[in-house]
């Protein structure tokens, strides 16, 4: 009798284990997506795309709530109306989170100088009128850098990063159909500085930090630049240094 409780316990416990193991695993992979549009002073609203039906929350440098809202069900597309005008330089917080879900995902954005307009300028003279006509150079507002990325070949060494939500950033090297991993599994958080200038901070198992920023040419390429937007040379494992351009 002894024994047939003692084998009952046993298995309500292993029962209990799978159970919360497997609540683990679907909270981890249901952490949302989020993409946020480039954001100018003078703007009421934050628009961009995120996981289909999660919320969508706003808030400022102190972390006061300035408006929510949600995604579509359809497109995952979101639009925030805010009360108050953004200013230049300043900081929010844009966060994605499911209903009822433990975890979330968010976005720091620097709020950018209002955008240059087209100007047309007429000279007009006693017997004609010439017109011209000077536009802003077309942005480039990428969505996520989620995905897989391979750079130029450097004397045979090409770089891979991989931003993944499930499995965090990895970087590689690869050499002759060899891949050397670098980094794997890091947590990382994505600012955006500039419209194209993304800031990248990492941070390994270890407890080792990383920063890197990446300058969008495109939707789909960019190149590994400092702070200031300028091409850098750069290097990871044994690749050689150099200034490296990715595609995806």
């Amino acid at each position: 009798m002894k024994n047939t409780k003692l084998i009952a316990i046993i298995f309500f416990a292993v029962a209990a284990i799978i159970g919360i193991s497997a609540t683990v695993n679907a909270s981890a992979a249901s952490t949302p997506s989020l993409s946020v549009n480039a954001t100018y002073a003078g703007a009421k609203t934050v628009t961009g795309k995120a996981t289909k039906g999660v919320t969508i929350t706003v808030r400022n440098a102190k972390k006061q709530t300035l408006a929510r809202s949600t995604a579509s069900k359809t497109t995952g597309k979101y639009t925030v109306k805010l009360n108050k005008a953004l200013t230049k330089n300043a900081k929010i917080y844009v966060y994605a989170r499911a209903n009822g879900a433990a975890n979330y995902f968010y976005r720091i954005i620097t709020v950018q100088a209002a955008s240059a307009k087209s100007a047309t300028t007429t000279a007009k003279t006693s017997s004609t009128t010439t017109k011209t006509t000077t536009s802003s150079t077309k942005s480039v507002t990428p969505d996520t850098p989620n995905g897989t990325w391979k750079s130029n070949k450097v004397n045979g060494y090409q770089l891979k990063y991989v931003f993944s939500q499930k499995t965090g950033f990895n970087a590689y090297v690869l050499k002759s159909g060899k891949t050397t991993a670098v980094t794997t599994g890091a947590t990382y958080k994505v600012t955006q500085t500039a419209t194209n200038l993304w800031k990248i901070t990492t941070k390994t198992h270890n407890g080792d930090k990383g920063t890197f920023y990446m300058s969008f040419k495109s939707n789909k390429k960019f190149t590994l630049v400092n702070s200031k937007n300028q091409a850098v040379k750069t290097s990871i494992g044994n690749a050689p240094k150099a200034v490296y351009t990715f595609t995806r």
